[in-house]
């Protein structure tokens, strides 16, 4: 994923604001961890927490929703810009799918979540 200020900024202002040289180096961090994808309206994007991947939603939204019986979708939960998916286990009853156009996902590993975790540690 490629650093912009937009990127920096929301990173910055999800993590601690009392060490900020912390959150500052955190924040590049991230942005150099994630892997950074985009999504059209209406297409499913499930994939961005497959095996156990975190994701932050930079731009547009996300819905999460079920399928009735009858086919009709009830939508469970609207992910927007700044919010995490991921930290919760996966459930297949659910669906994940692009609101917008213009959808940008950075996904990172558990692994990679760890280790900044790891970073920030006093």
């Amino acid at each position: 994923m490629q650093e912009n200020p937009e990127s920096v900024e929301l990173f910055q202002t999800m993590l601690n604001p009392e060490k900020p040289i912390t959150e500052a180096d955190t924040a590049r961090a991230m942005i150099a961890a994630a892997r950074e994808t985009c999504w059209r309206r209406n297409q499913a994007c499930d994939a961005v927490i497959a095996r156990g991947a975190v994701a932050c939603i930079l731009g547009g939204a996300v819905r999460k929703f079920a399928v009735r019986p009858n086919g009709q979708r009830q939508i469970i939960d609207v992910i927007v810009t700044g919010d995490f998916l991921g930290f919760a286990p996966s459930d297949p009853a659910f669906v994940l799918e692009a609101v917008s156009n213009d959808t940008r996902i950075a996904s990172f590993t558990r692994e990679q979540i760890d280790l900044l975790e790891w970073r920030n540690d006093p």
